[in-house]
């Protein structure tokens, strides 16, 4: 049996967790970015409670080169919504954290992941349904719990080359401005934005005091209780914020084999 970390926090509140070790699976599929999936191998970060179930982060690579990063949600998570962690007002989803095997840290640039389960949000009649947000973080969390309401930080402009051309950042701060995780910034053509309501999946950027924060997913419960699956591209800023690999797609899927659904960003570049 997995050993569970009880790790449940909400938006806004501090993220404080043990690094565990991580277990190793050979022999896992990926995408087409930097390694080649011929010598992929999968690392796993530990479990954390979900619901009546368990996540986990993992990192898919090859030779040192990352091809896959991801979260895993078991079946039995969604089997119960009863049990899902609730958000307390004035956060607006739940927090789990979801910690990052350590050759994360080495191949990407990505310093941290939560999962975040909310019953829906704005705008009305499209995203207020029940969802999932796995995110991947850019900054550590000296600065991601600085970023709160009324800090004049947030209203510093994002460079038009550091957001992918064709996104926007709506004009409704209840939906553009989330505290702990910054402004957000998505294409509105992208399926998961023009659904009323919310059927598939999303992708978003976010951004404090003009630089990124994180790259985040998101999709409906339904759709993981239907075993969907799905790949589709990113937009990809001209410029990061630190050079590093970054994804250029993001996929869901179901595992039959497992029983788990899988939330990835991947086919990863080398951007400096």
């Amino acid at each position: 049996m997995l050993k569970i970390d009880n790790s449940v926090k909400l938006w806004g509140a501090c993220v404080l967790g043990s690094v565990a070790a991580a277990a190793t699976v050979a022999g896992c599929s990926g995408g087409a970015g930097l390694g080649s999936t011929a010598n992929a191998r999968t690392v796993f970060g530990p479990p954390a409670n979900f619901g009546a179930g368990a996540v986990r982060s993992f990192l898919t690579s090859s030779n040192g080169a990352p091809i896959e990063l991801g979260i895993e949600i078991d079946t039995a998570s969604l089997a119960n919504p009863a049990a899902l962690p609730n958000a307390i007002p004035p956060a607006v989803a739940a927090e789990v954290q979801a910690q990052m095997p350590p050759e994360a840290f080495t191949q990407t640039p990505f310093l941290s992941a939560a999962l975040f389960y909310t019953l829906g949000h704005p705008p009305v009649g499209q995203q207020d349904v029940p969802h999932i947000h796995p995110a991947w973080f850019t900054v550590p969390d000296s600065t991601r719990f600085q970023i709160l309401p009324g800090d004049p930080r947030i209203d510093v402009p994002v460079p038009s080359n550091e957001f992918p051309p064709g996104y926007i950042t709506p004009p409704d701060p209840t939906f553009r401005f989330i505290p702990t995780l910054g402004n957000i910034f998505f294409n509105p053509a992208e399926a998961g934005y023009s659904e009323t309501p919310f059927k598939t999946a999303l992708s978003e950027y976010r951004y404090f005091n003009g630089s990124m924060t994180l790259i985040a997913l998101g999709t409906p419960n339904t759709f993981l209780v239907s075993k969907g699956s799905l790949k589709r591209p990113m937009g990809v800023p001209a410029k990061y914020p630190k050079p590093g690999n970054y994804p250029t797609t993001y996929s869901i899927r179901f595992d039959a084999s497992r029983n788990v659904s899988i939330l990835a960003i991947g086919d990863f570049v080398a951007r400096s």
